[in-house]
């Protein structure tokens, strides 16, 4: 985060509410932050079906502004039929058991029958 002034011969750090884009002669005052510069971060999905969603800035090039979002709990993505859930992830129901989509559980099948893995 430098400029290089006229004809210097070394490159010059702009002040910390500054920035300066490669090859500037100036720095320029940092844009204030928005909400579109902040990213979602999802925790892991507990036993209530909900995560902590916290926010983290992603522009480094922004300064004051919109402050970063409080967390918040939100819903857990659900698994596919066929699938239930590990933690964050959605495996696959072992050989022998079957899910719907509403259940995030494996259940074994009737006697007879068997689970046919598709999309």
């Amino acid at each position: 985060n430098t400029f290089s002034a006229g004809n210097a011969v070394t490159c010059t750090d702009c002040k910390p509410k500054e920035w300066a884009p490669p090859g500037s002669a100036a720095c320029q005052l940092r844009p204030p932050c928005t909400a579109d510069d902040y990213s979602p971060k999802h925790g892991k999905c507990k036993s209530t079906e909900k995560r902590t969603e916290s926010f983290f800035l992603n522009n480094d090039l922004c300064s004051g502004g919109v402050t970063t979002p409080p967390d918040r709990e939100v819903d857990c993505v659900p698994c596919p039929a066929g699938t239930f859930r590990d933690g964050n992830l959605c495996r696959f129901c072992p050989p022998g058991t079957a899910s719907s989509a509403e259940k995030d559980t494996c259940e074994d099948c009737p006697t007879g029958t068997v689970a046919v893995r598709g999309f």
